[in-house]
């Protein structure tokens, strides 16, 4: 069974972006979610207003999706949300919890972090074969503070090890992880068995994935790692871009074509 993956930071509303900023952007953002029909999207920096404007594109193709803001655990503050294609996949259920020393209080934070974060969770199976099930966990780690994100790996490995069996689930972590390749929060992901899925694609097509609006930035932070997979067909960030020439958000979309089983 093969599936698409997708991590997308589709930077939160902020009216200061003027013309990059939300509305200008946002069916732009929904046409290429349609057009791409990653059967998984993680997406990060979604705030509610933007959750329900890309559910009003993809529900009616029957995507569905869950997830929580990160300050109170229901509406308030960025949401990490999984969007699914639900006629493909079931939901057998979901959960979040917090990167900080209290995982299970909604809005706590990691002390020194800039931000509140979460990582956001499901458990599926094929809709054609119940018996192929996975788990898939997304997540945005803090871009304030070095000592959270390299918290909030250990934490992130501490906390898979105790809802999946590493040894025989199979699962992928998606996310934007603040961290480039040669830090030690990447590191800590890597030793904890996930894999990056770039590394072991037989095809691939690597780019930057946080590039500013304008392509003024560049450096690869977000990534799809995976694990107990049976190979990974395609690696790659897609470079489209508004029909203004801007980009779609200030990170790009990456994109994975795994065969699970």
């Amino acid at each position: 069974m093969t599936v698409e993956l997708m991590t997308f930071n589709i930077r939160y509303d902020n009216a200061d972006d003027g013309l990059d900023s939300w509305q200008h952007r946002k069916d732009d953002v929904c046409i290429f979610l349609l057009s791409q029909k990653s059967d998984f999207i993680g997406m990060q920096e979604a705030l509610y207003d933007q959750v329900l404007d890309i559910n009003n594109s993809l529900a009616p193709v029957a995507y569905k999706w869950f997830g929580v803001g990160r300050d109170d655990g229901k509406l308030a503050g960025e949401f990490n949300p999984i969007f699914y294609n639900s006629s493909k996949f079931s939901l057998l259920g979901h959960g979040v919890f917090w990167l900080s020393l209290t995982p299970e209080v909604p809005g706590s934070i990691y002390p020194g972090a800039g931000c509140r974060r979460t990582c956001q969770y499901g458990h599926f199976q094929e809709v054609l074969k119940p018996e192929n099930k996975f788990w898939h966990f997304n997540t945005h780690l803090d871009n304030a503070s070095l000592e959270a994100r390299e918290y909030s790996a250990h934490l992130l490995s501490t906390k898979i090890k105790e809802i999946v069996d590493i040894e025989k689930d199979v699962y992928f972590l998606t996310g934007d992880f603040n961290s480039e390749k040669t830090e030690q929060t990447y590191k800590i992901v890597i030793e904890s068995g996930l894999i990056d899925s770039e590394d072991v694609a037989a095809q691939k097509k690597p780019s930057s994935t946080f590039t500013g609006f304008d392509n003024s930035a560049r450096s690869v932070i977000d990534f799809i790692f995976v694990r107990n997979y049976k190979s990974v067909d395609l690696y790659q960030v897609n470079e489209q871009t508004r029909p203004n020439g801007r980009n779609l958000s200030d990170h790009r979309a990456v994109q994975c074509f795994i065969n699970l089983f």
